[in-house]
């Protein structure tokens, strides 16, 4: 059925490119066989949602332009200064975080993600809407 799986994917990036439309993918165990297909498609919109990729997929995606939602419960994405415009926020609730609690919204995520960072809050805040508007300018809120 994996071939099966990827001539359906393949299709919907097809049809994402044919209404220009932002890819959101969960690839979970299956990051090498999607970063392989998605090589070819660099020129969409693409958020590598709850990515688990290691170091070096972390880096590939990066490079290929790809956005990625933080990974809570991950070890912190080294370079993530670097890419800070590649940067999303998980929002899926609740999220088991180091065996001892769970985030459980928006608040306490973005606030997590200032602290691992060392980025004050207002500046992530700008961080990751001016990343949402990029990716959908259509839902661009004033």
């Amino acid at each position: 059925k994996r071939d099966e799986q990827k001539k359906l994917f393949e299709k919907q990036l097809e049809i994402a490119k044919d209404y220009n439309l932002p890819v959101e993918i969960h690839s979970r165990y299956a990051t090498k066989p999607v970063l392989e297909i998605l090589k070819s498609w660099t020129d969409l919109k693409i958020i590598l949602h709850w990515f688990t990729g290691n170091e070096n997929e972390i880096e590939q995606a990066f490079n290929l332009g790809f956005n990625i939602t933080q990974r809570f419960g991950f070890p912190l994405i080294k370079n993530v200064k670097e890419h800070l415009n590649q940067i999303l926020i998980e929002t899926d609730y609740p999220v088991p975080y180091n065996n001892k609690q769970k985030i459980e919204g928006i608040i306490e995520s973005y606030n997590m993600f200032s602290k691992q960072y060392n980025i004050t809050l207002d500046k992530t805040k700008n961080i990751i809407y001016n990343n949402f508007t990029r990716i959908f300018p259509k839902l661009k809120i004033k």
